[in-house]
């Protein structure tokens, strides 16, 4: 009980240092391209400049992706693929007039790109920054931008626009699909806080939101990088929540602690053979051993005298004190019937110090037999 006490003692204080460390500690860093990321690859700057230009901006955290309520849908450097039925989902959304915009790795954005017939793959790159292709990005227009692109944008659209082109690989491409607008770029990093420093970015973010209302609603599907609302089932609660984890944590420990102390749900349970109590002459044959293998006899015949000269002067109201001689004169004035001359023998013997193996048995059998007469 005393283990079992500790041990919930040890499990409520780590709950109290969890709760205290979520509250006081830093927030996780958020991944790049995320409007939750306030360092140089995050998207924290074009969210607060897009919202003090008049746009109302909000995060598309549904999972999967229903980007229903936004006029313009930011797909930034996401984390995990798109499936099927979330592509068909955002075309649909797409043809009825809405504009989206996509910069990503090629396993994670090439799912949503498939529907239009587009894709997105490495390339060696070229040298930045690019300038625009064609006469194309005037709203407002700019010379030149750092685009970091890694990737190339195929299609063999013929309704697909080449904006910016490395080495005849486009970088950014923008097509419609009836009556929306699709925008695909090589690189994001004009979207970062560090890239919006350089005032193309910030141009070239301007020119992807011409063709859109004044008060377009923005989205950024954040979704993708690890931001959701409330988890879809308990499961998603317990591997997706710091709660969860606690909890898991916490009964991982318990079991651990079970474990490693080798018990069961409940109070040990001793072996039959172990609740078998020794029997008296098991003590007592031990004990012999005990003498016999120390040696020391002289010390074995002072016991079993002391012994002899107690249950006398007990019997006889004798002081045991007296000497071998005048005990056994005592005890002869007080029972004429004892054996005087084998009593004072037996004490003689016991008196010497010295026996051997043999004869110390046999004076003890003769103060045994003398003290079953006594008693």
């Amino acid at each position: 009980m005393k283990d079992i006490r500790w041990f919930a003692g040890a499990l409520a204080l780590l709950g109290v240092f969890a709760v205290i460390s979520a509250l006081t500690g830093p927030l996780p860093a958020a991944p790049p391209l995320s409007v939750r990321g306030a360092g140089p690859d995050g998207a924290l700057v074009l969210w607060r400049w897009l919202e003090q230009s008049g746009y109302p901006v909000r995060q598309v955290l549904s999972d999967p992706i229903r980007p229903e309520g936004v006029d313009v849908l930011f797909v930034l450097s996401p984390l995990t693929p798109y499936s099927r039925q979330e592509a068909e989902r955002v075309r649909d959304w797409v043809r009825a007039g809405n504009t989206l915009v996509v910069a990503g790795m090629p396993f994670m954005v090439n799912d949503l790109l498939e529907p239009y017939g587009v894709s997105v793959a490495y390339f060696t790159g070229g040298v930045e920054p690019y300038t625009p292709a064609a006469p194309t990005l005037v709203a407002p227009p700019f010379d030149a931008v750092y685009l970091g692109a890694q990737y190339k944008v195929v299609t063999d659209r013929a309704d697909a626009v080449v904006h910016l082109a490395a080495a005849s690989a486009p970088v950014l491409v923008s097509f419609n699909e009836e009556r929306g607008t699709v925008w695909v770029l090589g690189g994001g990093y004009p979207f970062s806080n560090r890239g919006l420093r350089d005032p193309a970015s910030a141009r070239l973010v301007l020119n992807l939101l011409a063709g859109a209302a004044e008060d377009a609603r923005i989205g950024f599907d954040e979704a993708r990088h690890g931001f959701s609302g409330a988890p879809a089932s308990l499961f998603d609660w317990f591997v997706g929540t710091a709660p969860g984890w606690g909890i898991l944590a916490a009964v991982a420990l318990t079991m651990g602690y079970l474990a490693l102390r080798g018990r069961r749900f409940g109070r040990a349970l001793p072996l039959p053979e172990s609740r078998v109590r020794r029997e008296p002459v098991e003590y007592i044959q031990a004990m012999a051993n005990l003498f016999r293998r120390s040696g020391q006899r002289k010390a074995m015949l002072d016991h079993y005298g002391r012994q002899l000269r107690r249950r006398l002067s007990e019997r006889y109201a004798l002081d045991p004190r007296l000497s071998d001689a005048g005990l056994v004169q005592a005890v002869a004035r007080r029972d004429p019937a004892a054996d005087a001359a084998e009593l004072g023998r037996l004490l003689k013997r016991l008196s010497s110090g010295r026996a051997g193996e043999y004869e110390l048995v046999g004076i003890a059998l003769e103060v045994d037999s003398w003290l079953r007469k006594l008693n």
